[in-house]
């Protein structure tokens, strides 16, 4: 193949041996990809089992970490929640944008206090 700084030149060589080797190119192999949502749905089982054997959620997150699944103990068992049957627990009501008072309380002036 000849070049020229800046700019390349091919040949009808070159376009022959580009054609043949992209009709003798193999099918690429593809990996089954997994999020790690997904990946821990799987081994929820396994992992259950291991609380049950007395292992914490840290403890679990550093046996998944020595197989290069890195997720902290904290995640593992927001994951799991479901699959324990548990219920997130209730987020604090909002307060309203305006607060009242109760009927019949005054509220004293910020001179007053």
């Amino acid at each position: 193949m000849a070049k020229k700084r800046g700019k390349q030149i091919y040949t009808k060589d070159d376009l022959e041996k580009a054609i043949i080797e992209i009709d003798n190119a193999p099918e690429k192999p593809t990996a089954e990809v997994l999020k790690k949502t997904e990946l821990i749905e799987q081994l929820a089982g396994k992992l259950l089992s291991l609380q049950d054997k007395g292992y914490d959620w840290d403890e679990m997150a550093i046996l998944l970490g020595k197989a290069g699944i890195e997720i902290s103990g904290n995640s593992l068992r927001l994951y799991l929640r479901a699959k324990r049957g548990e219920t997130p627990p209730a987020k604090p009501a909002k307060p309203s944008e305006k607060m009242t008072a109760p009927e019949g309380f005054q509220v004293p002036n910020a001179d007053e206090i």
